[in-house]
């Protein structure tokens, strides 16, 4: 499953945005892995452009599974979990074909980690806790700095 970490309210939405984008292409779920604090807080932030209606239409007609959308109440539509039932090892070789065309670049953000002697992981809402942290430590002399996971 894709991961996605945000550490502001507009990367919250760009990444919902770029996950239903993902979760689409791949029919497959994405996390975005924000914590309750970015979920109560409000920051300013800019939406992306919305899409027509042609293009909702497009989407909607490209999808693979009538479940997602609705269907006619007469009409039986079966909706299988990947993990029970018949076919598994079809599934996970599907999966796997699917796995191979992701980018594996994993998008991380370095905060001065140049010169560091201490660099520090953290992501969400601590990830500007430690930013914060990492300028006092450079004010008082110490080098440190930040890997943020994206």
């Amino acid at each position: 499953m894709i991961v996605q970490a945000p550490s502001t309210v507009q990367e919250c939405v760009d990444m919902v945005y770029e996950a239903f984008d993902l979760a689409e292409r791949d029919d497959n779920p994405v996390l975005i892995l924000a914590d309750g604090v970015l979920g109560t807080m409000m920051e300013p932030v800019v939406l992306p452009e919305m899409k027509t209606d042609e293009e909702v239409k497009a989407l909607k007609a490209a999808r693979r599974h009538k479940s997602v959308v609705g269907h006619p109440a007469e009409e039986r539509v079966l909706a299988e979990p990947g993990s029970v039932g018949t076919g598994q090892e079809a599934r996970n070789i599907a999966a796997a074909e699917m796995y191979k065309t992701w980018d594996k670049d994993v998008k991380v953000e370095e905060f001065m980690t140049d010169d560091a002697e201490i660099i520090m992981a953290a992501y969400g809402i601590s990830a500007r806790i430690a930013k914060t942290a990492v300028k006092t430590l450079r004010e008082e002399g110490i080098k440190a700095g930040l890997i943020r996971p994206v």
